[in-house]
């Protein structure tokens, strides 16, 4: 008797035995089990107490957040041929929130000090946008109305000035030159890092933040798409290449 182990969705061997380097978790949706004609009740009731290995009726381009994880970057990877001194920093992504706050975005040190966070909390109902440089609130702007349905976001902060854009909301606000030095420094540092949808939970960056749930679609720093096939880290709650499409009557974005 040959005692057989079948794996779906994953390697049963460690990953230093691999030939070449290897992400081989799979990040995708499976449906309509068949083992062989086996029963496959145990599947569906491990299915049924976890919502993220659930599959949505329908799907659409974009990385979904649970608000359970998050997704780390190594800003290295990150292809940047800008001048150093011209550089300035953009980010901008559409975002598609199930809930009333959550974490978009932060850079952080290799020593998880904080450069740059972006999240939003609501606030007499209305989503409130603060964007954070260092440890100062740069800009605290109230988001557009019916943030559910899709709104791009965009970021930028200059040696002069730092913008933030929600849909038909923006705030400006001038930039200290001590905090963007410190800023662009570091990002030219091999060990800097790009969070998605969260922050690691430590004294120094506060409990002041969420969790991201919703769709991210589009995301872009320094003009370059992000490949979540070269994250550094993403928690098995964070769905990488596809969202729960939104109802018909939801598909509305704003501009």
């Amino acid at each position: 008797m040959i005692d057989m182990r079948i794996a779906m969705g994953g390697l049963l061997i460690n990953e230093s035995s691999l030939l070449r380097p290897l992400k081989h978790p799979l990040d995708a949706c499976i449906t309509n089990w068949n083992w062989l004609h086996q029963n496959t009740s145990w599947i569906m009731d491990k299915v049924a107490q976890n919502p993220n290995l659930q599959c949505p009726d329908k799907i659409m381009p974009g990385s979904f957040f649970s608000g359970t994880g998050m997704a780390v970057f190594r800003c290295s990877d990150i292809h940047n041929d800008t001048d150093p001194q011209s550089w300035s920093l953009s980010f901008s992504v559409l975002i598609r929130p199930r809930k009333h706050s959550g974490q978009v975005m932060a850079l952080l040190t290799g020593d998880h000090d904080p450069l740059v966070k972006l999240h939003f909390t609501q606030q007499d109902r209305h989503e409130n946008f603060k964007l954070i440089l260092g440890a100062t609130t740069l800009i605290d702007i109230r988001g557009p109305s019916r943030l559910c349905n899709g709104q791009i976001l965009n970021i930028t902060i200059t040696e002069s000035e730092a913008t933030l854009q929600i849909g038909d909301q923006s705030g400006h606000q001038s930039v200290d030159a001590t905090a963007f030095a410190a800023l662009k420094t570091s990002w030219f540092k091999k060990d800097t890092l790009l969070f998605l949808g969260s922050l690691p939970a430590l004294d120094k960056l506060g409990d002041g933040w969420f969790y991201y749930w919703g769709c991210m679609q589009d995301i872009r720093i320094q003009g370059t798409q992000i490949d979540f096939n070269q994250a550094y880290f993403k928690d098995d709650g964070v769905s990488a290449h596809n969202c729960p499409a939104p109802k018909q009557r939801d598909k509305k974005i704003g501009k």
